[in-house]
């Protein structure tokens, strides 16, 4: 029983990624990536919380990908001024990665239709079930952030 949950997870979640990714990155309306659009929302989260931005293995490390897949993805939009490189204040070896003007502008503005969407499927679930959603992939991401 408890095997054949584990799979109807495993499908669920699998099915679910799909689906958000197509309808995300068709909703977006936009030229960038979902790479660029991630390490985009990476940085508006750190931007947010009052951090000088973010160091390049950091931005691999959330990703799980290799820093110089980063390193391309930045540098492509650190060409279209949607991101900036600084030197780390507290260790002048590193340098930190930020979010520009141009580049908050460009995600917030693509994100509209994206923030619509779910908008609307918080109302089709209602507030009970909107809470355990987020109670469940609270719990989901916990448990793989743990392993």
């Amino acid at each position: 029983m408890e095997q054949d949950n584990a799979l109807l997870i495993l499908e669920s979640i699998s099915s679910l990624q799909r689906i958000l990714h197509k309808s995300i990155f068709t909703t977006l309306k936009t030229s960038l990536s979902m790479s660029q659009i991630m390490v985009m929302s990476r940085l508006m989260k750190c931007h947010k919380s009052n951090q000088s931005g973010l160091r390049v293995s950091e931005i691999a490390t959330f990703m799980g990908i290799t820093v110089s897949a980063v390193t391309q993805i930045i540098t492509d939009l650190e060409k279209k001024n949607y991101i900036g490189r600084q030197m780390d204040p507290h260790d002048r070896r590193a340098v930190n990665v930020y979010l520009t003007e141009d580049g908050e502008a460009i995600l917030k503005s693509s994100r509209k239709p994206l923030e619509e969407s779910f908008h609307q499927l918080a109302l089709q679930l209602g507030n009970d079930d909107s809470k355990t959603l987020i109670n469940l992939l609270h719990k989901v991401t916990t448990f793989f952030e743990q392993e």
